[in-house]
């Protein structure tokens, strides 16, 4: 239909590639066990790419779990503006990451998000949930409400995405 029928083929041939590199006492049953305990990033983009990856934290080390201040969010927003803008227009993979928990509606939790436009107008990024969901916030769109999504696209500010998201990682 829409092309991402090969989403799951390629999870489990990831996962199963993965499961094979760790030692044998480490291996896991199946891939969707290895699935399952989710991974990192930087790891995945370098496994699938064969390239190196940047990473940028949008939280401070050891608050990983907390929202951003104010002053920490706004110091994020040119070194992350910058790196989403040059990734997409060089059409270089890069992707963001959710902490464990998330007090926006809509976004899940210690899951990786595919970031596929910039808008420099508006100050916004295009972000992809892979698992395809669709969401209406209850509210005005925001940080308290969530935002539209449908087929697992939605838009959000960059003054709010640097407080929503843990990082983002950017294939070199």
């Amino acid at each position: 239909d829409r092309g991402g029928r090969w989403i799951p083929i390629l999870e489990k041939a990831f996962a199963t590639l993965r499961n094979s590199e760790r030692p044998e006492e480490k291996r896991t049953d199946t891939e969707t066990d290895v699935i399952a305990r989710g991974g990192s990033i930087p790891n995945s983009l370098r496994t699938i790419t064969g390239r190196s990856v940047r990473y940028l934290a949008l939280r401070a080390r050891g608050k990983t779990h907390q929202a951003p201040t104010d002053v920490e969010a706004e110091a994020k927003l040119k070194p992350v503006r910058e790196m989403i803008r040059s990734a997409v227009a060089e059409e270089r993979l890069v992707c963001a990451g959710t902490p464990k928990t998330v007090a926006t509606p809509g976004v899940n939790g210690k899951h990786a998000y595919a970031i596929v436009a910039y808008d420099e107008k508006a100050d916004a990024v295009r972000l992809w949930n892979p698992h395809g969901n669709t969401f209406k916030p209850k509210g005005e769109a925001g940080l308290k409400h969530g935002y539209e999504t449908k087929d697992g696209l939605f838009t959000v500010p960059l003054s709010d995405f640097v407080r929503i998201y843990a990082g983002v990682s950017c294939e070199e």
